[in-house]
């Protein structure tokens, strides 16, 4: 079994360690690919936060409880930049602070306007670098 954070090594395993790539521009105040869980229990809210987020750029994870809010917080091996919540859970998040306490987080209330919760976490967030593109083949 590997080890759980194996060094990589120049040359096939020999040499010295070499650490992982940049993926921030020089001098970028902003995240570039930002990550923002959804935490909310109505079901047609989450969706509907989830795919304006995504359309937009931003990787999105999504929780319906608490538990799987958890759950995310503590496994999930990228940074997570912002928590959209339910305001209902706003004493909850202490909790999740004390696991990442660079997370911010957002307070949504019904009814939802996924444009102007938009707005907010372009303005917390910047709006995401779109990934490369590939050449095109001929």
């Amino acid at each position: 079994m590997p080890p759980e954070n194996p060094v990589r090594q120049k040359g096939g395993g020999t040499g010295q360690p070499v650490d992982p790539p940049n993926l921030r521009s020089p001098g970028a105040s902003r995240v570039d690919y930002p990550t923002v869980l959804v935490a909310h229990d109505d079901e047609d809210v989450r969706s509907t936060l989830v795919d304006c987020l995504q359309r937009s750029g931003f990787h999105v994870l999504e929780a319906d409880d608490w538990a799987h809010v958890l759950y995310w917080v503590r496994v999930h091996s990228r940074p997570i930049h912002l928590v959209l919540a339910d305001v209902s859970k706003a004493e909850l998040m202490p909790k999740l602070k004390t696991h990442r306490p660079e997370m911010q987080v957002v307070f949504v209330k019904e009814p939802v306007d996924a444009d102007e919760v938009l707005a907010k976490v372009r303005q917390i967030l910047g709006s995401p670098t779109p990934p490369p593109s590939l050449p095109s083949i001929r």
